[in-house]
């Protein structure tokens, strides 16, 4: 590095690439969704859907483009977190708002997810290659070929729900409903208390399905039982 000037960085492809050609990225302003202590319990579920969906919406385009598999994980993991803010803030949520969201998040979701799972199996793939010995070697690397095609079969799948009407009209409605503000006039009276009052309580019940998935998990440690007492954490 010394010798030749060199730094490490932690920048994607593209953003050097911009940065080489003079230009940068722009940078996400997410002030809008910036939490307060006298925010109601329906504010606090207001930002956090506008918060991750601005995040998913920013990974979209190098998605599209494919330049870096670290879009595909990022817009993915803000779809699973809207997905989650769903259920957890599902009191705050008016139901039809909620059960629209859903269904599409889960259907853009499944697609990111392929993808992303099979961006996974080539990075263990290719860090297997450092220890492997010449015969191993060449069977991973057709391993890895076969991995590259059915990725390249189910990003296709992806860009088609990407560049699809439904997923233009669920961008648009969810964006209207982000800048139409807090629908308080729906929203029950539990949606309208103080977020650090309703906030313990939710938590509460949060960690109880997770202890109560644990015990399940504990004396009967399947492969069901396991997945549930992951979902329940990861919630």
């Amino acid at each position: 590095e010394g010798r030749l000037g060199l730094a490490a960085t932690v920048e994607t492809k593209l953003a050097a690439a911009l940065a080489a050609a003079g230009e940068r990225l722009p940078e996400r302003d997410e002030r809008a969704f910036a939490l307060h202590p006298a925010d109601r319990l329906i504010d606090v579920a207001h930002k956090t859907l506008g918060r991750h969906l601005t995040r998913m919406l920013w990974n979209e385009p190098g998605t599209l483009l494919g330049v870096d598999p670290e879009y595909v994980h990022d817009m993915r993991v803000a779809s699973r977190r809207l997905r989650t803010a769903l259920q957890v803030f599902a009191e705050a949520i008016p139901n039809a708002a909620r059960d629209d969201f859903a269904a599409e998040l889960r259907w853009v979701g499944r697609a990111l997810g392929r993808v992303r799972d099979l961006d996974v199996g080539l990075e263990r793939v290719a860090a297997m290659l450092g220890d492997a010995s010449a015969e191993e070697r060449a069977a991973l690397q057709v391993f890895a070929r076969e991995l590259e095609l059915r990725r390249a079969r189910r990003r296709v799948r992806l860009l088609e729900r990407l560049d699809s009407d439904r997923y233009a009209a669920f961008v648009e409605r969810a964006r209207a409903w982000i800048a139409a503000g807090p629908p308080a006039a729906e929203a029950p009276a539990a949606a309208l208390t103080p977020a650090y009052h309703a906030g313990a309580r939710i938590v509460g019940e949060w960690d109880r399905s997770m202890r109560e998935a644990y015990d399940a998990a504990h004396a009967d440690p399947t492969p069901e039982n396991v997945h549930e007492l992951r979902i329940a954490a990861n919630r």
